[in-house]
């Protein structure tokens, strides 16, 4: 593949040749070097691109992260284990703990709460993985507020 080189660096999609005063202009080879494997809990990857005569080379190089960027990542990592493994209920299943999920339960509770139904009705629930579940209305407010607390810490 090749690639355009106008004044000796690659050209962008928002570069307009004809408001330019243009020194240089020609066609490079475009090679892609493969990118090395890291560590992605300390180390990051960082683009290189080098032109020479007759080639631009997109190369890697790895780098340190940051504490700072190590933090977000495990903190990022702990969320997606927590979404990924839901709200243990205690009742031997596990409730999804996703945006959509905590608004259709918040629903849920409204609907059940206005409607006036007593703590003995059976509500049907599902679960992380779609299965169907029945919970009396009392347990299921006592379940969600346990839930909620759970979520917030997300």
């Amino acid at each position: 593949m090749e690639i355009e080189i106008i004044n000796g660096r690659r050209r962008n999609s928002s570069d307009n040749p004809s408001s330019m005063v243009i020194t240089e202009w020609r066609w490079v080879d475009l090679v892609t070097e493969s990118q090395p494997i890291f560590d992605v809990t300390t180390q990051n990857l960082q683009r290189v691109e080098t032109l020479s005569q007759g080639a631009l080379t997109i190369s890697w190089s790895i780098v340190a992260k940051t504490q700072a960027e190590q933090d977000t990542y495990a903190d990022a990592q702990a969320k997606k284990t927590a979404v990924d493994t839901g709200f243990d209920t205690g009742l031997g299943y596990s409730l999804a703990v996703e945006d959509h999920d905590q608004n259709a339960f918040s629903r849920l509770i409204q609907l059940m709460t206005v409607s006036g139904k007593p703590d003995a009705y059976i509500v049907p629930i599902k679960d992380i993985s779609g299965t169907t579940h029945t919970i009396t209305f009392g347990d299921l407010k006592t379940v969600l507020i346990q839930y909620g607390q759970y979520c917030m810490t997300l």
